[in-house]
């Protein structure tokens, strides 16, 4: 079925599993945008449940530590079999995770990565700390649970960084 609708031209095959129905505008065929097909291809399944995160200078730039704009997305997922690979065509950097992400502890991951990451990415924001105290308020983070999986990925030097945070 699916091989027919693609002989046709119905649907597109932008990677093995990935299909979208094209839209003809007023430019032509529009494809699917690389936000787009990152988020089908490494960050949630068809069923919506998460399997990646954001991270690193990427995920600094949307919360207004960095003012740089990287090139390249990185991208924690459970997608990535060895620890990091490129994905050339959709200019992504994926790397293995440390626990299997899931729906319940990827905010809590990312946090994490944001929080051993701090001293590779330059952060050009004023009130950083400040920053990454409404995140665990806006991601509603429990301080315990941070700490549980802090000790499950082997996180040691975050515990320290947590102290200055809640000073």
């Amino acid at each position: 079925m699916i091989y027919r609708l693609k002989k046709e031209g119905i649907i597109r095959a932008e990677y093995k599993g990935g299909y979208y129905k094209p839209f003809v505008g007023i430019f032509g065929e529009s494809k699917l945008s690389l936000i787009k097909l990152r988020q089908l291809k490494y960050l949630k399944d068809k069923q919506g449940n998460i399997k990646g995160y954001i991270t690193v200078a990427k995920l600094f730039n949307i919360l207004v530590l960095s003012t740089q704009v990287p090139n390249v997305t990185d991208i924690a997922t459970n997608e990535c079999k060895y620890h990091k690979q490129y994905d050339m065509k959709l200019r992504t950097y994926i790397s293995k995770p440390k626990i299997q992400i899931n729906n319940e502890n990827y905010k809590y991951l990312q946090f994490i990565d944001i929080l051993e990451n701090r001293v590779k990415i330059n952060i050009e924001a004023q009130n950083a700390n400040e920053i990454l105290y409404n995140v665990i308020k806006e991601y509603n983070l429990d301080f315990e649970k941070i700490l549980k999986y802090v000790r499950e990925t082997k996180s040691k030097n975050i515990i320290d960084k947590l102290l200055v945070l809640a000073r």
